[in-house]
């Protein structure tokens, strides 16, 4: 894992930190990406861990932000019993993969941000994510039943790695 950068300020009881696999990519190559929830508070605290509550921002080194070429496809409605995590002191959530690839025309769109962004060209880009939660019940979709959650709520912003982008040989 590579962490470019920490310079960030975070109030509150969780830090977010966003990581990638590598800091040097090829241009066209898929672009992988970690997310890390840690409590660092004294006291436990359940937190969403629902895709939907991930925004990923990339700008280009001009600043410009990247927009997604095509929509993303994620799992909406309101989360289940079992996408709520309880975080012990100092005990941290990681997210699977998260992989970017290069938009292709006729791309797949079942996995998160494949083919969503156009990072073709060669220099640098910087990654930041956001998290947030507003949900304070989990839903059964089969028998309809709420249940109410002690979950954390608010929104949270990591920290921003660079990563370059140089020419495929």
């Amino acid at each position: 894992m590579t962490i470019t950068s920490i310079c960030y300020c975070q109030e509150g009881p969780l830090n977010l930190i966003v990581l990638s696999d590598k800091k040097v990519y090829k241009n066209n190559e898929d672009i992988k990406i970690k997310l890390k929830i840690t409590n660092i508070s004294q006291f436990p605290i359940i937190i969403n861990s629902r895709c939907e509550s991930f925004e990923i921002e990339i700008k280009n080194r001009n600043g410009d932000v990247i927009i997604p070429k095509k929509s993303i496809m994620l799992k909406k409605g309101p989360p289940t019993e079992k996408d709520f995590i309880k975080l012990n002191s100092s005990e941290s959530w990681n997210s699977d993969f998260i992989t970017i690839s290069p938009y292709k025309e006729g791309g797949s769109g079942y996995v998160y941000l494949d083919g969503c962004y156009d990072i073709l060209d060669v220099g640098e880009y910087t990654i930041k994510a956001r998290y947030s939660n507003h949900y304070l019940e989990s839903y059964n979709y089969e028998t309809g039943e709420r249940k109410k959650v002690e979950a954390w709520t608010g929104a949270l912003t990591s920290n921003t790695i660079s990563i370059d982008v140089t020419k495929k040989k």
